[in-house]
């Protein structure tokens, strides 16, 4: 197990949405951006708990994501 996968694991896992509530990152936009100008679907690598990946798919985006962390991945679902 990785340092990451052990890092985001109960609690912090639980609360990763929270440390990240409200806030508005460059990536954001960034992402959406690249989504806009490349055709075809995009892979969210390390979607953690859909911060990203669920917005832009509830924007219509044709967008998948994938994580190494199950516990991070039942969040997102």
């Amino acid at each position: 197990m990785s340092s990451t996968q052990g890092y985001y694991q109960g609690i912090a896992a639980s609360a990763y949405d929270i440390w990240f509530a409200g806030e508005h990152f460059f990536d954001t936009d960034f992402y959406m951006k690249a989504m806009d100008e490349v055709p075809g679907a995009a892979l969210e690598l390390g979607c953690r708990t859909g911060r990203l990946l669920i917005p832009y798919a509830k924007a219509g985006y044709d967008v998948e994501g994938v994580d190494c962390l199950e516990e991070m991945l039942g969040i997102c679902k």
